[in-house]
């Protein structure tokens, strides 16, 4: 079952959503096409998962909506040359990891999360590796950095990002989950501002409201649910009769 969520919450999110972004979707638009994934999920979870969601986590799932459109508004675009049906790559990736997510939190509760890690990584390393074979691009850059970038990216994004996506689905549900996604996006402009010197945005008035209204939609949305134990199986002894 682990390699099942690493093929959809790893190989599948990741290439939906490079892959649009390489074909000419503006990062933008696939960051508000990922912030779909927590209203997808407020929907699903209820009959899915037994995680209701009640009207203040819905009002704070679209005020955040609404502010990662202001984040990102200024590198919202329509490209010329981007062929059309490169817009749906993100939307399946974002489906991806939506699917990954429930499998994870409704079947995969019993494996440690490292240890389900470990299975998740290989399965989408052995999805990639064989693209590479395939596209002649499985010999590594020679660079260094390349080398620092993939520790960074191991670190960071795998053990990091999705061991504590996972974690954090286990303990607090998916619905708090996914509403603290909302906080990407605002994160990563900020980090991009410290780290490369970018600006927030084209828009840095509407930019820097949508980090505010993100952080109102975190507050809304990890409201009061509870998420569902998931039950795990009792070895239970056989009793014997008494004499």
């Amino acid at each position: 079952m682990q390699a099942v969520v690493g093929l959809l919450g790893q190989a599948g999110y990741l290439a939906g959503v490079v892959y649009g972004i390489q074909l000419g979707v503006p990062p933008g638009t696939a960051a508000l096409i990922a912030a779909l994934q927590p209203l997808v999920t407020g929907v699903l979870s209820g009959p899915l998962l037994g995680e209701r969601v009640d009207r203040w986590q819905w009002l704070g799932l679209a005020i955040g909506l609404g502010g990662v459109t202001l984040v990102v508004a200024g590198d919202l675009a329509v490209p010329q040359g981007t062929p059309p049906w490169a817009y749906a790559l993100p939307f399946a990736g974002m489906a991806a990891l939506v699917a990954a997510t429930m499998v994870e939190r409704r079947w995969g509760a019993t494996t440690g999360v490292v240890d389900g890690l470990l299975v998740q990584t290989a399965a989408s390393a052995a999805v990639f590796v064989a693209v590479a074979a395939g596209t002649g691009t499985l010999l590594p850059p020679a660079s260094p950095l390349f080398w620092v970038a993939v520790a960074w990216t191991v670190v960071l994004s795998g053990f990091g990002g999705y061991g504590t996506y996972w974690l954090t689905a286990r303990r607090a549900g998916v619905v708090r989950l996914n509403v603290l996604l909302y906080l990407t996006p605002p994160t990563t402009a900020l980090w991009a501002l410290g780290m490369f010197g970018e600006p927030v945005g084209l828009l840095a008035v509407l930019a820097v409201l949508g980090m505010l209204a993100c952080g109102l939609a975190v507050v809304l949305g990890y409201g009061r649910a509870r998420p569902r134990r998931v039950a795990t199986p009792v070895a239970v002894a056989p009793c014997r009769e008494s004499a």
